[in-house]
């Protein structure tokens, strides 16, 4: 019985190594808990594995995988770790076992799921394999350098181990990724890099420079890559990119990239109506000019440093094609992985934004700074669409986030004044769940973001501020010790931080929210806003951080409606150094952890945005009420705009009935209906126009609007045809 662990209810083989053990867990609270055993009479210490019978391999190229679940309630105090290891059969014959040698602790006492990859060690021509999972103390060695080894728990536990194959689909792919970035020179108006956001120096390094090229790793254990047909040179392996607003003068072909010989423009083709430029992918050379000196699978790409400017989005994924006989291809994007099917990485690109973008453009002021993962597009996305903010927001998206590099905002941003101040009001700053790097003070990254975000709150000429919503902002803040953070944490916002993980405060796993009497979650539709943060069961249980207000902050919510010593939400309000008063909002919790206390009406997480982006200055339309119908209707620019011969127009509509979308010429009249008929609400809808009129005749290049009707709802916008 795991009494550390409220999640998991049943098991069903459970493997552990504290079988006969005189010892427990009273050093944890658990007396009636037997634990691995200590150190025996004779100076031993516990080293024992559990090992699965010989399993059969499939023949031909598979991807073969170990699963197992662990509960892994191993701090590195206690000095016990675990690892797996496997053994290939070769004609019936075990060869020497490969065991994964970093041993691996954890303090997080829940159970979870891990997986290994193998089939890069397996031995060719392996028929089978035996996996084991091995514990180990390691106080023999360790004891007084990386713990005392005094508190041993019942851990490591492992259930439902399973190995299983799967078949070969093509080349395995994996690449980085271009960043977000602003332009180089300053203004919003110059061009703006293609960079990976890695910097290229050692931390160590006072300079700061980011890797200008982005790699590939393409592997094909069976086949290899196919040579390029086109080229008769190079990998079979490109870099599909379509930039977005399509139609701009000198954005396509060969220009889109940075080396025409290395990278070049291969083709083009119309995707779902987009345009897409295949740029051949280069091997990855130490002498790239004599292409002498090669890294094994590994692969290179660029793009013009010199073409994009704010307001673009690209959209890119790669794909690698195997050597026959397989000939078989794999597409990739970071959000599917590798892929036979190119509609699922379609429907799946990467991207990268030229800031300020489209939401700038559109008359927003908001920039939301997140980790690069779908946390925005699932929730706070959802939120800001329920207040009709969605196609008015910027998004700068932190990638490698747990790495620390310099890539934050203020690693990208080259002058607040110009790039900053101008376009945005209000900054929403999203960390999840990361532990490392959430906001930097230039000490535990190169880039300093608090600075930037000091000079941007000193200088507002308006209403706005900062909203930071993640688990372990406030924890990782109070240990900074660079200048920014302090002096940000002495004017902005001052808080004491009280503990890193709110249920030790006996709040529970899952608390409810209250907001404070008179404060900015007090008024709202159904009184004092309160709402539930999700912090467990099943599965791993989120830690949120306690704070309390120090000085002029206020307490805005807590944890089960308890007083200061459970605050979960603090404000403060500041008069800048131009007389502005500007706010900030420091959450204990992350935004994506917001579940409904209520079983119908607007979410809770879209009012407790609405409550805190009106708090910060921003004027807004009550939210729209999920509980009577959750839609609302919506005209989308259409895709590509400039467009040749077809482009695709996106709405949807509040409530069920008739709906029109007539396309019209400049002089008014009807050239084209591409919808007549009833729709439903909770769908996204999609007209396609080729550019011909009812009677079947192709028209001429020009301006055309595209009207939608759908009951008391009328919306038109602008296209371009071009030929």
């Amino acid at each position: 019985h795991v009494q550390k662990d409220p999640c998991r209810q049943e098991f069903s083989c459970v493997w552990d190594f504290v079988n006969g053990s005189p010892y427990d867990f009273s050093c944890g609270g658990y007396a009636a808990q037997a634990v691995v055993p200590y150190e025996d009479a004779r100076g031993q210490y516990i080293h024992n594995a559990i090992r699965s019978p010989e399993i059969a391999l499939p023949e031909g190229g598979a991807g073969v995988y170990l699963e197992w679940d662990v509960y892994a309630d191993l701090p590195l105090n206690s000095l016990v770790l675990y690892n797996w290891g496997f053994v290939s059969f070769v004609d019936g014959c075990p060869g020497v076992w490969d065991r994964w040698h970093n041993y691996i602790y954890s303090s997080t006492a829940w159970w979870a799921r891990a997986q290994r990859d193998l089939g890069s060690g397996i031995a060719p021509g392996a028929t089978g394999l035996q996996v084991e999972l091995r514990v180990r103390d390691t106080c023999v060695w360790w004891c007084g350098q990386f713990g005392n080894g005094e508190c041993h728990t019942n851990a490591p536990l492992f259930d439902n181990v399973s190995v299983y194959s799967v078949a070969t689909t093509g080349p395995s792919v994996t690449m980085g990724s271009f960043h977000d970035a602003f332009a180089t020179d300053g203004t919003i108006t110059g061009t703006v890099r293609a960079d990976e956001g890695v910097d290229i120096y050692d931390y160590t390094d006072p300079r700061m420079a980011f890797a200008d090229k982005v790699n590939l790793t393409i592997v094909d254990a069976v086949d290899g890559v196919e040579t390029d047909p086109h080229t008769g040179f190079g990998p079979a392996a490109y870099l599909y990119v379509s930039v977005h607003p399509q139609g701009q003068p000198g954005k396509s072909g060969a220009a889109l990239t940075e080396d025409s010989y290395r990278w070049p423009v291969v083709d083009s083709l119309t995707l779902d109506g987009d345009i897409w430029y295949k740029v051949r992918i280069d091997t990855f050379w130490y002498d790239p000019v004599a292409r002498e000196g090669t890294w094994p699978d590994l692969f290179q790409v660029d793009l013009n440093d010199n073409l994009f400017t704010p307001g673009d989005t690209i959209y890119y994924f790669a794909s690698a094609q195997s050597n026959a006989p397989s000939s078989m291809v794999t597409y990739y994007s970071y959000f599917t992985g590798g892929v036979a099917d190119m509609a699922v990485v379609l429907d799946n690109p990467m991207e990268f934004t030229c800031l300020p973008a489209g939401g700038f453009l559109r008359g927003g002021d908001i920039l939301v700074v997140e980790p690069v993962f779908r946390s925005y597009d699932n929730l706070i996305g959802s939120a800001l669409e329920m207040l009709q903010l969605d196609d008015k927001v910027d998004r700068y998206q932190i990638t490698r986030s747990t790495s620390a590099y310099p890539n934050s905002l203020a690693g990208k941003c080259v002058d607040v004044f110009s790039q900053l101040l101008p376009c945005y009001r209000t900054i929403i700053w999203y960390t999840g769940a990361l532990t490392l790097g959430t906001v930097s003070d230039g000490l535990t990254r190169k880039s300093d973001d608090f600075a930037l975000l000091n000079t941007f709150l000193d200088n507002l000429p308006g209403p706005g501020g900062v909203y930071f919503t993640g688990d372990n902002v406030a924890e990782e803040w109070s240990g900074l010790t660079g200048a920014s953070a302090i002096a940000f944490r002495s004017v902005f916002m001052n808080f004491s931080f009280d503990d890193g993980d709110h249920a030790s405060t006996s709040v529970g796993y899952s608390p409810l929210m209250v907001g404070a009497s008179g404060g900015m979650f007090d008024g709202g539709s159904f009184g004092v806003d309160s709402l539930i943060a999700y912090g467990g069961c099943p599965g791993p249980v989120a830690r949120f951080d306690v704070l309390s207000p120090v000085g002029t902050s206020q307490l805005e919510t807590t944890y089960r409606g308890g007083g200061t010593s459970q605050g979960a939400i603090l404000s403060q309000r500041t008069t800048n150094s131009i007389g502005t008063e500007v706010g900030v909002v420091l959450s204990g919790f992350r935004f994506d952890m917001i579940r409904d206390d209520r079983p119908s009406g607007v979410p809770d997480r879209t009012e407790h945005l609405h409550a805190i982006l009106s708090w910060l200055g921003t004027v807004l339309d009550a939210p729209v009420d999920a509980g009577t119908s959750g839609y609302r209707n919506t005209l989308a620019q259409n895709r590509p705009n400039p467009f040749n011969p077809v482009t695709s127009i996106e709405f949807t509509v509040r409530r069920a009935g008739p709906v029109t979308l007539r396309v019209y010429n400049v002089a008014g009249q009807l050239v084209r209906t591409l919808v007549d008929d009833a729709r439903q609400p909770g769908v996204l809808h999609q007209a396609r126009w080729n550019g011909r009129n009812d009677g079947g005749q192709q028209v001429s290049s020009g301006v055309y609007f595209y009207k939608l009707v759908a009951q008391d709802f009328v919306k038109t916008r602008k296209m371009v045809l071009l030929k």
